[in-house]
């Protein structure tokens, strides 16, 4: 008996999946992937990492020259409107709008989900994880990732 596959099937209903751990950080569900590449377990979590994402991407829009240049005019068409009407002092123990505590060189953990912030060191410059597990449980996706598409370009040829 010889076992053919069928052509018509999509790849999506020949893919059979184990559970998975949900990736978001602060989410420790389990979860059956519809997709080979499916991350998340929920629509929240999904939406979750969207937030993430573009706060991240915020971040590293804000350190570039086009940025500041956009940024610097705004605030000088804001001094220029409020110059007319009267100024409140800022409150000497507030810091005032514009002036940020944390500093520039410090990044957000590249673990979707996980606001912690990374300041690089000198033995470890290119540091993009806060701690283990969020190092863990990336490398344990991208890995599985990395084999899938080892499988699907092996059944193309």
């Amino acid at each position: 008996m010889i076992h053919t596959e069928d052509p018509t099937k999509s790849l999506q209903s020949q893919f059979k999946c184990r559970t998975r751990r949900c990736l978001c950080k602060g989410c420790t569900k389990t979860f059956k992937a519809k997709y080979p590449a499916s991350r998340y377990c929920s629509k929240e979590c999904r939406d979750k990492v969207h937030i993430w994402r573009n706060k991240r991407a915020q971040k590293r829009y804000r350190k570039t020259a086009k940025s500041k240049a956009k940024r610097s005019t705004q605030a000088r068409n804001r001094r220029r409107r409020k110059k007319d009407s009267p100024r409140t002092k800022c409150a000497q123990s507030a810091v005032c709008v514009g002036h940020h505590n944390e500093s520039d060189h410090r990044f957000i953990c590249a673990r979707p989900g996980c606001y912690s912030y990374i300041t690089p060191t000198r033995s470890s410059p290119c540091k993009k994880y806060c701690s283990k597990p969020c190092s863990s449980s990336m490398h344990r996706v991208m890995e599985r990732e990395r084999r899938w598409r080892k499988r699907v370009k092996h059944r193309k040829r």
